[in-house]
Parts: C-alpha cells; structure tokens; sequence
C-alpha cells in the first residue's frame, strides 16, 4: 500500500480513502452499539446506586427533621438574628454620636 502511494499516488490515494471511509463507517456503527451497551449498564448500575443510598438518605434525613435539632436551628437563627440587630442598633448609635461631634459646616459668606 505505502509502495503504491509512492509510485502511483494518483491512484492509490482515492483507494486508501474510500478504506478509511469505510473503516470510519464500521467504527462508527461498532460506537453506536457500545453506546447503548454502556447506557444500559450505566442505568442498571445507577438504580442500584440509588437503592443504596436510601437508607442513608432516610436516616440522614431522619436525623434532620426531629424536633430538638429542629428546635437548634431554629434558635441558632434566632440568636444570628438578634446579634444582627444588636449590630445594627450599635452602630446608628455610634453614627449619631459621630454626627452630634461633627463640627457645623457654614457658608463663606465673606467672598
């Protein structure tokens, strides 16, 4: 074949295409069908993955829904809330007290 392309390239050229065409059809389909192997498989191996993960799912989610973590959740964000309005009060304070000290500004009228 590569004494054919160096002797005769105007006819082993169009040869070596229409078989590397043809072997890229043949790859091509060969894909086609491992593709659906591969998703079958991936599917099946997917519903297992899940079947697994209920149960530690229902227990993580077990956890999370009883009344005294609830309860915690509920008073850590309370507590976030209160600091932040803690904050909020301290620093209009300090704002105020700023613009009370804050030295007048008057108009130059001598101009």
């Amino acid at each position: 074949m590569i004494e054919g392309l160096m002797k005769k390239p105007s006819i082993a050229v169009p040869l070596v295409l229409r078989r590397l065409r043809a072997k890229l059809d043949e790859w091509r389909e060969a894909q086609k069908n491992y593709n659906r192997v591969w998703r079958e498989q991936c599917d099946k191996n997917r519903a297992k993955y899940l079947q697994s993960q209920a149960a530690t799912f229902r227990q993580v989610d077990g956890r999370q829904m009883r009344t005294k973590t609830l309860l915690n959740e509920a008073d850590t964000a309370a507590e976030e809330v209160r600091t932040f309005i803690y904050l909020f009060i301290y620093y209009l304070h300090v704002a105020h007290e700023v613009l009370k000290t804050r030295p007048k500004c008057e108009p130059d009228i001598a101009a």
